[in-house]
């Protein structure tokens, strides 16, 4: 047993015994938009899979100096941004409404 590989909507997670944790970069397309470098974790535990930890915001987000230096323009672009990665992301493809089946690439590495 353990809990099955899965993806979040935001990054793929392997599968993992109970008791493992799994720690992964911060998602690609958070790093492009937001250029920091950090990792992510969550914990397989008897009932299923933890929340991400640390916040991700904190760890591949936005820095709140770079937000404010920004300002409102930096968010546009970013909901635009964001909006692109939803609707050409390899991890995305195979989703369409009423269908939220994964694409059989990601179902062969246990996502």
């Amino acid at each position: 047993p353990g809990c099955k590989g899965t993806w979040d909507n935001i990054a793929c997670w392997d599968r993992a015994e109970f008791g493992e944790t799994v720690t992964i970069p911060c998602p690609r397309a958070l790093k492009t938009i937001f250029g920091r470098t950090g990792n992510i974790s969550r914990n397989c535990t008897a009932a299923g899979w933890s929340d991400v930890f640390p916040n991700i915001s904190s760890m591949c987000g936005l820095d709140t100096s770079q937000e404010k230096q920004e300002g409102p323009a930096f968010d546009s672009r970013l909901v635009v941004f964001l909006h692109g990665v939803c609707m050409f992301s390899p991890c995305m493809c195979g989703f369409s409404p009423g269908n939220l089946r994964l694409p059989s690439t990601l179902q062969k590495h246990g996502c």
